[in-house]
């Protein structure tokens, strides 16, 4: 929940944080932002300064903004806010942030490589968003992370190996969307997700045997992609087309 601080916190926070979320407000189109969840007690985004050019009102009172009792971001959660436009570089400055969920907006574009910034973030949310482009290797810098939902948008290219780099991953879903070529043996290190989702692409080759590694994995969803054969490894939890035939 947002947290509601006093004016006089202002002071405390730093000025760079308003600056991100203003320009995070003006690339995705804020003047038309819905705030369609019950905001009783929350501001709308509102930049305002006064006549010395400081920002008059508090961002940690601003609707989907957590500050969880500290002058800094924690969190963002903007579910349907009917954001459009494209997520800026900028937004990697907030180091603070532990949460970031902007599902189900029109962000087209990439995702910001500066994202590999918050090293704090254990939890990145951006399905339904219509974002295009590769996904940024930057992104498997972060360690904390524990639940990364890419799902539902038009990303394509390959997966960065460093995205299975993570060490505390509980959920890795990057399903429908345009990815392609093969599967990096990598994804044989994330022994600490529980549900690995990436079905309904274009990867294509031998599905990698380092799958086998992932014992205490409930689900890995390979279903619907373009693979030419499977390991003979495979156990129940892994989840391909029928048509599929062992390497």
């Amino acid at each position: 929940m947002t947290s509601m601080m006093s004016i006089s916190a202002m002071s405390q926070m730093d000025i760079s944080q308003m600056e991100i979320l203003e320009e995070l407000y003006n690339a995705t189109n804020g003047p038309k932002w819905h705030y369609n969840r019950d905001n009783t007690g929350y501001l709308k985004w509102n930049f305002t300064k006064d006549a010395s050019g400081a920002y008059v009102n508090d961002a940690c009172t601003f609707s989907g903004v957590d500050c969880n009792s500290t002058p800094y971001v924690h969190g963002l959660a903007m579910n349907a806010y009917g954001m459009t436009g494209t997520l800026p570089e900028s937004i990697g400055g907030l180091i603070n942030c532990t949460s970031l969920i902007m599902t189900s907006n029109s962000l087209k574009g990439p995702l910001p490589k500066s994202l590999g910034a918050m090293t704090q973030l254990t939890n990145l949310e951006c399905q339904a968003c219509e974002l295009t482009g590769m996904i940024p290797s930057e992104i498997g810098s972060l360690k904390k992370m524990q639940y990364l939902n890419l799902d539902d948008n038009a990303l394509s290219g390959p997966v960065p190996p460093e995205l299975f780099s993570f060490t505390e991953i509980i959920l890795l879903s990057l399903r429908q969307n345009n990815l392609s070529n093969v599967l990096p043996k990598e994804i044989g290190n994330v022994k600490s997700a529980a549900v690995i989702y990436l079905n309904v692409n274009s990867f294509t080759g031998k599905i990698p045997a380092e799958v086998c590694n992932l014992t205490s994995t409930s689900i890995i969803d390979l279903s619907v992609n373009q693979f030419e054969c499977y390991p003979t490894c495979l156990s129940a939890n892994v989840w391909k087309d029928p048509s599929v035939p062992v390497c």
